[in-house]
């Protein structure tokens, strides 16, 4: 820093989301401004004081936005306390909380970024009452979401807390001298107060709300029978406890400063191949990360049961019994598992983490598909240097095909609507599964036909509807068009 320019009295420091650079409130001489630096102190620049406009001299409590490119705080203009919003250099500064049109509130405190960075939630009075308001970040959209109804809304709101999920505000706002815990839609719609129950047992004194990680919840500071008490309820108020208060004479009676602890771990797992193939290898990883360091976590359900001979390797921690142990997780850790497909049909596992806060899993379910048979084919005719011969083995290996004769395949032949019925149905009874029982309504195809009962097994499947409500056509050929439809109609009916 240099002498003569430095602030003397500074408060409300916050580290950008990146740990990079801080925030904070800094008098430099009569005003407070907000100021940012490097962790070591280097680049310090004042952001809040710009040339043109108005220049607001008493600043207070910086936010930054959750991707760290703008802050936002509360200024003095000379006249009223407004919300300012400026580039984390200081550049395209806007005044957000007073906007042309309708009531303007005049002193605005409190100012909280929604998790996406898109808008703005503050406490404003408006003339005599305290309201939240929200807007858009260049003040555009302003709603008054604490406000709903003449003689049931609180009058004096302040503290507001955004959802995790950016689509609810929880706030404190007064009825009659009582501070309750309120919670509503962004847009103020949909508000219910969640800290009084039931007449008699409900804290007076209700502030600093906060939420759980997941949304669901809320705990707050409440005052009841002359004590401050630390409460929680769903975010619809039911399920209210009171969780500081547990024996007489030994509890606290002042408790003040609720938090929530945070999400500290998430459960990542690496895509499974589908379908996998019997007989053939498969791997599947799951890494845990937990940014803050952890107790002993435990993580189960890492081998699929399909997979024999398997094999686990970890980065950190160790494994038995299909179960992974750290004894002190920080940072990411991973388990690689590899084994043999040793089944058909589907094969599903459920990983759970426990030991981090909150317990997670993770369903994973993967589709195993059929090996083709080892050994060859008889036919003469598909070069060995073909893209398909190990396809036309496979198929031949199958008994969906037995070629044109007992040595020849015909590669370079079409594909008729009748031979493709048949190719359809013997792969669907390869895979383990019957024909529907019952006809089909196509007139044109002979009773003699070597196919006749595959057309009314696709029929029955649902993989062909027929070139007529009648008719199958089936010396016509097939168009790459039509195949594409036969395919996936067959993989959709596969169960």
């Amino acid at each position: 820093m240099s002498a003569g320019v430095d602030p003397t009295g500074n408060t409300s420091s916050q580290w950008s989301p990146d740990g990079s650079r801080l925030a904070w409130t800094g008098s430099d001489g009569g005003t407070g401004q907000i100021w940012t630096a490097d962790a070591d102190g280097a680049n310090r620049i004042e952001i809040s004081s710009v040339p043109g406009g108005v220049v607001p001299t008493t600043n207070i409590g910086p936010q930054w936005s959750p991707d760290g490119s703008r802050i936002v705080w509360a200024g003095f203009d000379g006249a009223t306390f407004q919300v300012y919003v400026a580039d984390a250099d200081g550049a395209n500064r806007v005044e957000i909380s007073s906007v042309p049109g309708g009531t303007v509130p005049t002193f605005n405190t409190s100012p909280q970024w929604s998790p996406d960075g898109t808008r703005i939630a503050w406490g404003g009075s408006d003339g005599g009452t305290g309201q939240i308001w929200v807007a858009n970040v260049d003040g555009g959209n302003r709603v008054e979401v604490s406000s709903v109804s003449a003689g049931t809304d609180p009058v004096f709101n302040s503290g507001p807390q955004w959802s995790p999920d950016g689509t609810r505000i929880a706030w404190s706002g007064s009825i009659g001298g009582v501070f309750q815990i309120w919670v509503a839609d962004a847009d103020g719609a949909n508000r219910v107060e969640v800290s009084s129950v039931s007449p008699g047992s409900d804290p007076t004194g209700n502030s600093r709300p906060r939420w759980s990680p997941d949304g669901a919840r809320l705990a707050w500071n409440g005052s009841s029978g002359g004590t401050n008490r630390i409460w929680v309820a769903d975010a619809d108020g039911t399920n209210r406890a009171e969780i500081s208060s547990v024996s007489a004479g030994t509890d606290p009676t002042a408790n003040v400063g609720v938090d929530w602890r945070p999400r500290t771990a998430d459960l990542a797992l690496s895509k499974v191949s589908t379908p996998l193939v019997e007989g053939e290898s498969a791997t599947i990883a799951v890494t845990v990360t937990a940014p803050s360091s952890q107790r002993t976590t435990t993580i189960t359900g890492i081998v699929l049961p399909c997979l024999s001979s398997t094999d686990v390797v970890v980065t950190a921690g160790s494994v038995s019994g299909g179960v992974w142990t750290i004894d002190s997780l920080t940072g990411s850790a991973t388990a690689t598992v590899a084994g043999v497909v040793d089944s058909t049909g589907a094969c599903a596992t459920t990983v759970a983490v426990t030991g981090s806060y909150p317990a997670l899993t993770s369903p994973v379910t993967a589709t195993i598909g059929y090996a083709c048979p080892a050994g060859g084919d008889p036919f003469v005719d598909v070069s060995v240097s073909s893209f398909a011969r190990a396809d036309v083995s496979c198929i031949y290996g199958l008994g969906i095909t037995t070629g044109t004769s007992a040595t020849t395949y015909d590669p370079g032949g079409n594909v008729t609507r009748e031979q493709m019925a048949a190719f359809l149905a013997r792969l669907w009874r390869a895979t383990g599964n019957g024909c529907p029982a019952g006809g089909d309504p196509f007139v044109d195809v002979s009773v003699s036909s070597f196919a006749r009962a595959d057309v009314s097994c696709i029929y029955r499947l649902g993989i062909t509807t027929g070139t007529t409500a009648t008719t199958y056509d089936p010396a016509g050929n097939v168009t790459r068009e039509q195949m594409a439809a036969f395919l996936a109609r067959l993989i959709r009916a596969l169960p």
